[in-house]
């Protein structure tokens, strides 16, 4: 029988997730099923060629792997259905921002292991980012099932629990940040009237080859410097930017979103 892979909570990042699996040639290896109590969801993805609408109680009583995909304020409803559908020996993959694994261990049975991820939005079109923390009892084969379902949706790294918050404000958080940017950029251009079917793919381009060299070469200040013509267009900007402390600023929203991440887990255990 093929393992079931299941999802608590279907929203956008669970879908984000799903889409990218069932693209990859994992598919076919698992069966897949999800709960979310939103009527909407359930009409939606009811019929499903690939996936199941499962009700709580089988969900955690039949699953290999379950990815928790609510939002941490709503993380009593998972306490909840802990408490009363009572899931043995099985993974949960908790992608909740700021809460602790030790909390929710605490409403699991011992058999039971909890790991956490924090992705993103881009793994729906398998560009996504996606930081692990797995289980300390985690085995071989949870490990390179995690691993390998979570590739499809994008790069994948290891980190310990504590760096958590700080990955949420850069990557789970990133994405929006990256939107504001480019939504900045592209109000730069239509303010010297540049149409926006010219300027989009412009500043998007730039973005993805900017990212590409860095990742590259990784010497970020020498690729600045390869771009700073003395006395040119970007020496000018730079030095606005600098005088103006952009980047000082962005350090600001960067640690609004970690401290937040750190309030929610605050929240969790009150």
């Amino acid at each position: 029988m093929k393992p079931i892979i299941s999802f608590y909570g279907f929203g956008n990042m669970g879908q984000a997730l799903f889409n990218s699996m069932q693209h990859s040639r994992w598919v076919d290896h698992y069966h897949w099923q999800f709960y979310d109590p939103n009527p909407e969801l359930q009409k939606k993805f009811g019929q499903h060629p690939h996936i199941k609408l499962q009700n709580e109680n089988e969900l955690f009583s039949n699953s290999f792997l379950i990815f928790i995909c609510i939002k941490p304020q709503n993380v009593d409803q998972l306490y909840q259905a802990i408490q009363q559908y009572k899931p043995q020996n099985c993974h949960l993959i908790s992608m909740m921002a700021g809460i602790k694994t030790e909390s929710i261990q605490q409403q699991l049975d011992p058999s039971c292991r909890i790991s956490r991820i924090m992705p993103n939005t881009p793994a729906r079109i398998q560009e996504g980012a996606t930081a692990i923390c797995l289980d300390a009892f985690t085995n071989a084969h949870e490990k390179e099932s995690i691993e390998k379902l979570l590739k499809t949706a994008g790069t994948i790294v290891h980190v310990a629990e504590p760096q958590l918050n700080t990955i949420t404000a850069l990557s789970g958080s990133g994405p929006a940040f990256t939107y504001q940017i480019i939504k900045d950029f592209l109000e730069f251009a239509k303010n010297e009237e540049i149409d926006r079917d010219v300027a989009l793919p412009i500043i998007c381009q730039t973005l993805i080859g900017a990212a590409k060299m860095v990742m590259q070469y990784q010497n970020i200040d020498h690729l600045i410097e390869s771009v700073s013509s003395p006395s040119g267009t970007t020496v000018r900007g730079l030095e606005s930017y600098h005088a103006n402390k952009i980047g000082v600023y962005l350090n600001e929203m960067l640690t609004a979103a970690s401290d937040r991440a750190k309030e929610l887990a605050k929240e969790s255990e009150q």
